[in-house]
């Protein structure tokens, strides 16, 4: 007799956005990830801050789906910066953020997001030391459709490969 047994683990997250002050809560992994501006970014209680690796070659990258990419004609501007970065991973939506924030990533991109998605993400991160724009260099406002996400030492790098 075979024995099938799938299961569903619930996660959610929650976010709030002010104007200076951001807070996320993710409830499987137990963290609370929120900023202030003007006075950090913390997971836990504890101060967190991006990397300080400065070198494409030794940079860990994070993106979002190829196919988004693809759409907006970017694959190939990923595919080189892919090339030249110490590793690379996919994983798509909040948790890289959050990755990026502690440090443990050096860029994220992705070439589809909505604003209310990465809104509590720019100040955190800014909080933490990094730098979050459009994959062009513009700011982040609600009409922003791509996102690129550094610890700020590789940010000019990375904007080279999409001009």
């Amino acid at each position: 007799m075979n024995c099938y047994f799938a299961f569903y683990v619930l996660h959610f997250t929650f976010i709030l956005c002010f104007v200076t002050k951001n807070y996320f809560a993710t409830s499987l992994l137990k963290q609370l990830l929120y900023a202030e501006k003007y006075k950090g970014a913390f997971l836990n209680n504890q101060q967190i801050k991006v990397s300080e690796v400065n070198d494409i070659s030794k940079s860990w990258i994070c993106h979002g789906g190829i196919n988004h990419f693809q759409k907006k004609k970017l694959s190939n501007n990923l595919a080189k910066l892919s090339a030249d970065c110490g590793r690379i991973r996919g994983l798509g939506d909040y948790w890289m953020y959050q990755l990026l924030s502690q440090g443990k990533f050096d860029i994220v991109l992705e070439a589809k997001i909505k604003f209310w998605d990465v809104a509590p993400f720019k100040i955190i991160i800014e909080e933490a030391g990094g730098k979050m724009t459009d994959i062009y260099g513009k700011q982040i406002n609600k009409t922003t459709t791509t996102v690129l996400a550094t610890n700020k030492k590789l940010h000019n790098k990375v904007l080279r490969y999409f001009e």
